[in-house]
């Protein structure tokens, strides 16, 4: 027969059980109600991601694996890492990048990494933006079953669904023994109340030092089991979501469901859905600590997941579609001005009016027409590396995100590349002018029938002397240009303007010079540039006065002659 001492703990713990329940119904609900009115306020503003290197590298897993497959299929071209890195296209992933979950996170990179070829493909895009931003409600309800399943730090979740089905099951038997010990302990209470207390703490404490040691050996996976299973959950919430615009996509849901029924049952409770913690969470993960409830379900689902990745993966790719198209319609609030831009195969070269670098606080805008390749010129700092890296990020948001910081922007199917932000690589061994080849090389590689390139060349051959700088510079740029390309160069080699003339149309940006002062008005011209205005600076910096007019006195003799004298 029980004494007082053992029917006061054990209403002590039905009380604390209900307490804590009760506290679990209504903090679901302020939780849900905070989260939603966090995610209406944080729409249409700038991301507040900060990412480390490792999170960065996680994010891409998914991109770096599937990108060669999207590339065969012949819907999709890949942006190089030369061409990503030279638009810092990271800073403008990372201003888009207003997803929910970490499989939104790693589609959208991806979505952005590889442009589309296909019509059909990006109208679809554009439909779904064009819903979820005149759908509040709607776009909000989702955005909230998105962020259930939330994002993981440092970890890609397709880089550990793939590392799966390389991870030994470990067998039950030893788990099972910990479990009826303190099972036994305390049903020992009751019986011998004092003995029963002592025991199920020994057995508490040694069964939690056990739990955190093979939790520490799995703990990756665990993780990423935990988010395949709250993301599965969400999947199934979604699918039920009575929203006609995305009715194909929760049909899809709905029957991968199906496969995954199995595998939930008794993990909903035993692996915890929620991204954040409560009391009720932190109790419960002190039941699993003590019982090691979900390490048993954990290795009997590995069991069961490892031969639904495909499954998974389809699952992946459609939470993280309309994660992605959610954000894109917050990245299109936060710009302001945006279009949509018109893409056809029958579109001839680049027309947008009132264009802008999607990157710059209070830009100077421009309006451009032009089917032929673009030689620029002008002197250092007066908009030609901006204006053509601004339309090589249009160029890739239109085939990526259906969206172009512009007033209006047409153009074909392109892949772009680029060569401009390069430097010595030292760990090779190789100089400027070797690296600058090598990138100069694989776009004359990439010319073909098939797809027209758009490419971008910042100070082409700068890392030689002038002489072989000028004769080979004017010949590889007359190669690209004659093929199926269309090609902006930016060059401080007025030469090129003479000899390249029937190759391409000639644009400038110029400045002025006042007293101690320059003025940009970074405005596109037509024509090669009619200003010399770098020795000028070299006066307004200070230098010595005879060094401004015997360099001036040169530059004019050079003019007129053609010959270099020394004075």
């Amino acid at each position: 027969m029980l004494d007082n001492n053992a029917i006061v703990f054990i209403v002590v713990i039905v009380a604390i059980l209900l307490i804590l329940t009760i506290y679990g119904i209504s903090s679901k609900a302020r939780e849900t109600k905070r989260l939603y009115n966090k995610i209406v306020s944080s729409y249409g503003q700038l991301p507040e991601n900060e990412y480390l290197y490792e999170k960065y590298e996680s994010i891409g897993f998914f991109y770096r694996n599937t990108y060669k497959q999207r590339i065969e299929d012949g819907e999709y071209c890949n942006i190089d890492d030369i061409t990503w890195h030279d638009l810092d296209m990271d800073s403008v992933y990372l201003e888009v990048n207003n997803t929910q979950s970490s499989i939104g996170e790693e589609y959208l990179y991806s979505m952005m990494r590889t442009p589309t070829l296909k019509p059909e493909i990006i109208e679809e895009r554009g439909r779904l933006i064009d819903f979820f931003s005149k759908n509040r409600d709607l776009r909000t309800n989702l955005q909230v079953e998105l962020a259930r399943a939330g994002k993981l730090s440092n970890i890609s979740v397709y880089e550990y669904i793939s590392r799966l089905k390389n991870l030994k099951s470990e067998d039950n038997i030893t788990h099972y023994a910990k479990l009826i010990m303190i099972i036994a302990a305390i049903a020992l209470i009751f019986i011998e109340p004092a003995v029963g207390i002592i025991s199920t703490v020994v057995m508490f404490f040694v069964n939690v030092i056990s739990y955190f040691k093979r939790k520490g050996e799995i703990e990756k996976y665990y993780s990423v089991v935990s988010y395949m299973l709250r993301t599965i959950d969400t999947a199934k919430t979604i699918s039920g979501l009575n929203i006609n615009a995305i009715a194909k996509y929760t049909g899809q849901l709905k029957d991968l469901d199906k496969s995954f029924g199995t595998i939930l049952k008794g993990g909903r409770i035993i692996v915890s859905k929620k991204n954040g913690g409560d009391i009720l969470e932190t109790f419960l993960d002190y039941v699993r600590m003590a019982s090691h409830i979900d390490l048993i379900r954990f290795n009997n689902m590995l069991r069961k997941i490892k031969n639904k990745d495909k499954e998974f993966q389809k699952i992946f790719e459609i939470l993280g579609f309309l994660d992605s198209m959610i954000a894109i319609s917050s990245y299109r609030n936060f710009l302001g001005d945006w279009c949509e831009p018109e893409l056809s195969k029958e579109n001839k070269g680049i027309k947008s009016e009132l264009i802008y670098h999607p990157l710059i606080n209070d830009p100077v805008k421009n309006s451009f027409n032009e089917e032929k390749s673009v030689l620029l010129t002008g002197s250092n700092a007066s908009g030609k590396s901006t204006f053509i890296k601004t339309m090589a990020i249009n160029s890739i948001l239109a085939q990526t995100i259906d969206t172009a910081s512009a007033r209006s922007f047409s153009s074909p199917f392109y892949r772009c590349m680029t060569s401009m932000a390069l430097s010595d690589n030292l760990s090779e061994g190789e100089s400027y002018y070797i690296v600058e080849i090598k990138s100069l090389k694989r776009i004359c590689d990439a010319l073909n029938d098939d797809v027209p390139l758009l490419v971008f060349i910042d100070e082409v051959l700068r890392g030689t002397n002038t002489l072989e700088r000028i004769a080979a510079s004017s010949q590889i740029l007359k190669y690209i240009a004659e093929r199926n390309c269309q090609l902006f160069a930016a060059t401080h080699d007025i030469e090129l303007t003479q000899l390249l003339k029937d190759y391409f149309e000639l644009y400038h940006f110029e400045e002025k010079v006042k007293e101690k002062s320059v003025i940009f008005d970074y405005k596109l011209k037509p024509g090669p540039t009619t200003t010399r205005n770098a020795i000028k600076l070299l006066n307004m910096l200070g230098f010595e006065e005879d060094i401004i007019n015997r360099a001036t006195e040169q530059a004019d003799g050079f003019s007129s002659s053609g010959e270099w004298k020394l004075s």
